[in-house]
């Protein structure tokens, strides 16, 4: 009983508990839905501890976050979580990894590791892109949806004590869209599809 009690403590918790309360309000849906199901925050979670993601919730929380992260889960392809550090300095650094598993299934191991500094040019595009066409925005009319099989866009931001997060399914276009590929491009590795 204490050792299972001292793995919960030691996981991380990877989104504020309230988001998976009901919060945004659809459109024809007549009522509100959380930002992650239970069972979304327990999957993308387990993606996130596999490449040792730490939380942008907790950074938040203690208020020493500067981070921007992009999740992509495909159901049948390699995750991959590209993560930006100090973009709101002035030595901004890329973390990514790709992870041998599918985004819709186990996770697997780390495969693949980039980590280096953003160019000057680099980070200027991710700010623009972050205030042009905030990802991060939630509107009523994009909320929901999915399908059998696709793949989950995750957004983070964390700034200060402030904590954000956007989930869309397989997003064909918009600002989700656009931040992630942006941000796999930054990565150098090459993709048969994106979807």
């Amino acid at each position: 009983m204490l050792f299972s009690t001292m793995l919960l403590v030691a996981q991380p918790l990877y989104f504020p508990p309230r988001y998976v309360d009901p919060q945004i309000h659809c459109f024809g849906r007549g009522k509100a839905i959380p930002v992650v199901t239970a069972f979304e925050r327990d999957w993308y979670g387990k993606h996130l501890r596999a490449a040792a993601e730490p939380s942008l919730y907790a950074m938040a929380v203690r208020g020493s976050a500067d981070s921007l992260r992009f999740t992509w889960l495909p159901s049948f392809d390699a995750p991959v979580i590209v993560r930006v550090e100090g973009l709101a300095g002035r030595a901004p650094r890329l973390l990514a990894v790709r992870l041998t598993g599918q985004g819709g299934y186990e996770p697997g191991a780390i495969a693949d590791r980039v980590d280096r500094p953003l160019t000057s040019a680099e980070a200027s595009d991710l700010r623009r892109r972050l205030i042009a066409a905030n990802p991060l925005a939630i509107t009523p009319a994009e909320c929901g949806g999915g399908g059998l099989d696709g793949a989950q866009w995750l957004v983070e931001r964390s700034i200060g004590h402030r904590y954000r997060l956007t989930v869309r399914w397989s997003p064909e276009h918009g600002a989700v869209r656009a931040t992630g590929m942006a941000m796999l491009r930054l990565t150098g590795w090459r993709f048969d599809a994106i979807y």
